[in-house]
């Protein structure tokens, strides 16, 4: 049976697209920051929390947005780049029964002592090295937090990672965790793992895939356990904290300089703190579940 040469021609163009579809684009997410770019990043967290303590059902709800800003001061030789970076605003909103408690770094009426100490933050400009990949490699101005924060304990512990100078570059580092070894397309997925001794002993295995490139804009599946295991000392009562954890959302990364655009993220959240009742000298286990959504996005100026 002879092939007419339309059905040939058909067959070859079905095969040409066929190719062609199965030819996915392959991206390298690396950071490639170009000097006196200003990256804006608004961070909306909006927490849900049960606790049990002592027989008594507390539930807490806390909203939270702070924004930074990074500006990109140099390209180094060495290919690393010379950030500069500073906490622009910081606003919390909690309840918890009945009772309310609000901060806001931006509102000159604000004086309560934690949001005094909170707007010191924003006062202070970090100078950070870091790699292709985001990895900090030298920090400059870091004591300055401290100060900031002054003589409260409490606050330090509360926010560890802004008071611990390797707990604050591990958490930044963490940032960047969804760079690959490789170039990756629709479909591709791979691991990260993550150790975070100074800040809570965290340990975080996060999942990322591949859903969908459009121009410069790629499209990332997230999935991730975490757990930790870490004392933590909380109105002078030492405590026990197991906490463990899943997350779980959407990133979309600017494949052109590495960076997020936005992030929609979902945490649960289940904690167990035990102690011993300083007046009766039993052992206590405080049960606490959580849940929390994270929604990022980042404005390029």
């Amino acid at each position: 049976m002879k092939i007419s040469k339309a059905t040939l021609l058909l067959v070859i163009v079905s095969l040409f697209f066929s190719f062609s579809t199965q030819a996915k684009p392959k991206k390298l997410l690396r950071l490639n920051l170009e000097k006196g770019a200003v990256y804006e990043m608004t961070m909306n967290m909006d927490n849900h929390m049960d606790q049990e303590m002592m027989g008594q059902q507390i539930k807490m709800d806390q909203k939270m947005q702070m924004v930074t800003s990074i500006t990109v001061a140099d390209v180094l030789s060495n290919k690393n780049f010379m950030l500069t970076y500073q906490y622009k605003s910081i606003k919390m909103d909690m309840e918890t029964m009945g009772q309310t408690m609000s901060f806001n770094t931006d509102n000159p009426d604000d004086d309560n002592p934690a949001s005094s100490m909170l707007k010191g933050m924003t006062k202070v400009e970090l100078k950070m090295e870091i790699t292709s990949r985001g990895e900090v490699v030298n920090i400059e101005g870091f004591e300055s937090f401290n100060n900031a924060f002054g003589q409260n304990p409490q606050l330090k512990g509360m926010l560890q990672m802004f008071s611990d100078k390797e707990a604050f570059k591990s958490n930044f580092s963490k940032t960047f965790s969804y760079f690959p070894e490789d170039k990756v397309s629709v479909g591709d997925a791979w691991n990260s793992t993550q150790q975070l001794k100074d800040f809570m002993n965290m340990n975080f295995e996060m999942h990322f895939k591949v859903t969908d490139i459009e121009d410069e804009k790629i499209t990332l599946d997230v999935n991730s356990d975490f757990n930790s295991n870490s004392p933590i000392e909380q109105g002078g009562i030492k405590m026990e904290m197991d906490m463990t954890g899943k997350q779980n959302g959407e990133m979309k990364i600017n494949s052109e300089d590495g960076m997020v655009s936005s992030s929609d993220l979902s945490q649960d959240i289940s904690m167990l703190m035990k102690m011993t009742n300083p007046q009766t000298q039993e052992e206590q286990e405080i049960p606490m579940e959580m849940q929390s959504t994270v929604k990022i996005s980042v404005i390029k100026f």
